[in-house]
């Protein structure tokens, strides 16, 4: 399709609103999807890190407990 104007092509022969809504509600959906995939992704490396410390920890009383008998 060819258009004279950037508003005609805005309005895409009375089809726009449609259009670019689904186009805005799409990259809408994707970009909430990415961030919340982001946000999992640190909170898993969190909890991982978090149990590394933890089992280090235990590790270290376990030694300590063995040198102090």
């Amino acid at each position: 399709m060819q258009f004279d104007s950037v508003s005609e092509f805005l309005a895409m022969g009375g089809h726009g609103l449609y259009v670019w809504l689904a186009y805005g509600s799409t990259f809408a959906v994707l970009l909430v999807n990415v961030l919340l995939l982001r946000q999992a992704r640190l909170r898993q490396w969190q909890r991982l890190r978090w149990s590394a410390q933890v089992e280090l920890r235990k590790k270290n009383q376990t030694v300590n407990e063995v040198d102090v008998e």
